[in-house]
């Protein structure tokens, strides 16, 4: 007997009057009918709603820079934003794609060695990534392992001695001096050195962060490499003092010279002043005070000096 068998439903609910014990079979009867559909609908959201919790713990979602490798027993797949990895069936590691930085210093007398033999103390920072594709992620999962790929230690392995190379060789295609003017072609040629082929990897920049003259006290003169860059640094520096010294010398030199030409336009000048006030006293005789002498006297020495400087600067120019 259907629980719903004492319940009695309205005699209006009946298309035509009818007696009670047919209308307690119609509602029998619907009730008998749609109880299995609500169940069954029941039933369908509480699975939905299971499997939607299922989905949402095997979902594995990633953040920005990495990547998923999911062993699914016979075949290897990567994902870039996430995946559904199924307990027992599929193994899975995460790896990191994102950009890292591998700083290679050169110092001391481990400084590059430019052609002109002077060494050259650098600090250079590399920017690598693993390349964002499936057979990429594959290869340096398979080469180093999904948790080494980006670890510091897993980059000086694999990259210090080929950068280190390059560094060398593109120091040692030009003078230092060159390659302080022109630091951004260093880069680049060592960037063209190093290639595109990393096994994987990517190099996105490189940066110089400094590139200056090995102190000289710290270079071997028993080392005949050594020996070439003190000998270099040792000209360029006398080069440089001579420069300096004759350019003093000049200096004191024009400046002397100058010093004797106005003494001489001075004693020039007090010449003509007195030739000038002698030739005023006897045009104006008697009649011409002392006061209007003298600013006689002081415009044409205003003249004087001015005919002066003109002649000098006309016979500079």
């Amino acid at each position: 007997m259907s629980a719903f068998a004492g319940m009695r439903v309205p005699r209006t609910d009946c298309p035509r009057p009818c007696s009670p014990a047919v209308c307690d079979d119609v509602q029998r009867m619907v009730l008998e009918t749609l109880l299995p559909v609500a169940v069954s609908i029941a039933t369908l959201l509480l699975l939905t709603v299971g499997l939607v919790a299922i989905y949402g713990q095997m979902y594995v979602k990633l953040l920005g820079g990495q990547a998923l490798i999911v062993n699914k027993m016979s075949t290897l797949e990567v994902f870039f934003t996430g995946a559904v990895v199924v307990p027992g069936l599929h193994k899975s590691e995460v790896m990191n794609i994102s950009t890292t930085g591998l700083v290679i210093e050169r110092n001391g007398s481990g400084g590059l060695i430019c052609n002109d033999g002077i060494r050259a103390d650098l600090r250079a920072t590399f920017s690598l990534r693993v390349n964002r594709t499936t057979e990429d992620v594959l290869h340096v999962a398979q080469a180093v392992g999904a948790e080494r790929a980006m670890q510091q230690t897993t980059l000086e392995e694999l990259f210090v001695a080929k950068f280190s190379e390059a560094l060398e060789s593109v120091a040692a295609a030009k003078t230092f001096a060159e390659h302080r003017e022109q630091r951004d072609a260093f880069t680049s040629a060592v960037l063209k050195e190093i290639g595109e082929d990393l096994n994987g990897y990517t190099l996105d920049d490189l940066a110089i962060d400094r590139f200056e003259q090995t102190p000289i006290e710290h270079l071997d003169a028993n080392n005949i490499l050594d020996a070439k860059g003190i000998l270099a640094i040792t000209k360029s520096t006398t080069a440089a003092q001579l420069r300096t010294t004759e350019l003093r010398t000049a200096h004191a030199r024009r400046m002397k010279e100058l010093e004797t030409e106005s003494k001489e336009l001075l004693v020039e000048l007090e010449s003509r002043q007195a030739s000038a006030l002698l030739r005023l006293q006897k045009a104006a005789g008697s009649e011409q005070t002392k006061e209007q002498l003298d600013d006689r006297l002081l415009e044409r020495l205003r003249e004087l000096v001015e005919t002066a400087v003109e002649a000098r600067l006309a016979a500079q120019g």
